[in-house]
């Protein structure tokens, strides 16, 4: 089941997937990309996806307006 995280004070969601190994886990996160990197006409919230080593989305972070 995927978690979602919101800090009250914060313009930062964050959306941890089932693979993800959980909070504090060093060295989970071993590549991010920007979905404005790779969609060239995205528009909206500013989206980061994160993977682990095996390559498998494990969290997205959406950064609010």
């Amino acid at each position: 089941m995927a978690k979602a995280k919101y800090k009250g004070n914060s313009d930062v969601g964050y959306l941890q997937l089932p693979d993800h190994p959980g909070k504090g886990t060093v060295g989970c996160v071993v590549k991010t990309v920007r979905v404005l990197d790779i969609v060239a006409d995205h528009k909206g919230t500013d989206v980061y996806l994160d993977y682990d080593k095996d390559g498998t989305l494990i969290g997205i972070e959406l950064l609010l307006d």
